[in-house]
């Protein structure tokens, strides 16, 4: 309550104000903006400045900060010394550079929610492999324990009463923990399908915002270069160009070759850095199909009474198949750990790579020179 009176008060006296000396903007969750410059962030509160003196605001008030890079406080940061005071400045290049500081903000800014829902997706990735390999290990040490409980019930063999109690309890312990992951595992994959979609969207606004932002920098670096521009001039351009490359740096692309038939898109794949097969490449496939067959070459196994599931294959067929975490998959040297896979039996589909992979991806077919082009997202 104090913070808020606190805020109110900010907010008030700052509407009467100038603000010519702050240069950051505090988004709050309530809609109101606090224009401050930023001192120091602590654990659960950010220091700012304001007309009126020093206050601390929480984080969890804030919904986002707006950071004005081109200001004189933000240009040694940065590595942009152009002080737009300057006499000998082209006033209409100020002008420009300030509203290219103004989209390297909103790149940021993309790039931060990219970083939280993809953090987040992949969290729950990593949960329900956690999970599966679990139930693989309970399903065997279940199957192991009735074997003995087997045993011990026949044979004539007198019954050692204590012992016998102990296995049956044991059993029951694995089968209640059995279907406490199995409400977890539903709960993280109904996350991630939620999820999945806001961390690609996210993700592909700020593959486009970087590709926007390098298309307006380079036509006004060129302009303004033609037209002469001074030592400070050049040196704050240099700065955009170098925050670019460091943005660039987030994702990592690479493109292999595909083969076409019709409208599918085939790509070779390398599972469990042992077995080599080709698959259909189908983004509307929740996760990778494999067939028995390959599932044997694998050595890989379903666990034992592990339930089967459905899925809706890309001709609108549904299909049962049975759940496995695959060590590893690899895609012209893209590996992704710990992919959620399914194994479904006979010769009812092809073999399909599906979102398990591809959505730790931006993912573009490039029909003309036959390329699957794969983005890694590295910021996190």
């Amino acid at each position: 309550m104090r913070l808020f009176k606190a805020i109110c008060y900010v907010l008030l006296l700052t509407s009467f104000i100038g603000h010519t000396c702050l240069s950051d903007i505090i988004h709050l969750k309530n809609g109101r903006n606090i224009k401050c410059d930023i001192k120091r962030e602590t654990a659960s509160s950010v220091i700012v400045e304001v007309e009126i003196g020093k206050m601390a605001v929480s984080k969890s008030d804030i919904d986002h900060i707006e950071k004005r890079p081109y200001e004189k406080k933000d240009q040694v940061k940065h590595g942009t010394p152009l002080d737009l005071t300057d006499p000998s400045i082209d006033t209409e290049l100020s002008k420009k550079i300030e509203g290219m500081y103004k989209m390297l903000s909103e790149v940021r800014r993309n790039r931060n929610e990219a970083r939280k829902f993809k953090s987040r997706y992949d969290s729950h990735t990593y949960k329900v492999a956690n999970i599966e390999r679990e139930l693989s290990s309970i399903s065997v040490r279940y199957e192991n324990l009735n074997a003995r409980i087997r045993r011990r019930s026949s044979g004539g063999k007198k019954k050692d009463v204590f012992e016998y109690n102990r296995l049956i309890s044991e059993s029951n312990e694995l089968i209640a923990r059995k279907e406490k992951l199995y409400l977890q595992i539903k709960d993280s994959i109904k996350m991630k399908e939620r999820l999945g979609p806001k961390a690609s969207a996210s993700l592909s606004y700020y593959s486009s915002s970087i590709q926007e932002f390098e298309e307006a920098l380079k036509k006004e670096c060129e302009d303004a270069r033609k037209k002469g521009v001074n030592k400070n001039e050049e040196a704050c351009l240099k700065g955009l160009e170098n925050e670019l490359s460091k943005l660039k740096k987030d994702f990592k692309r690479i493109e292999v070759d595909v083969k076409s038939i019709g409208n599918s898109i085939f790509v070779d794949v390398l599972l469990n850095n042992r077995v080599k097969t080709r698959m259909l490449v189908d983004t509307g496939a929740s996760v990778l199909l494999i067939s028995r067959k390959t599932a044997d070459k694998l050595k890989v196994y379903e666990a034992f009474g592990a339930r089967k599931k459905r899925y809706k294959v890309a001709d609108g067929r549904t299909i049962e198949a049975t759940p496995v975490v695959l060590h590893s998959v690899e895609v012209g040297g893209m590996v992704v750990k710990n992919v959620p896979a399914s194994i479904f039996e006979g010769r009812q589909i092809t073999e399909l790579l599906g979102m398990s992979f591809l959505g730790n991806f931006l993912v573009r077919v490039d029909l003309k020179s036959k390329k699957l082009i794969l983005d890694e997202f590295k910021a996190l």
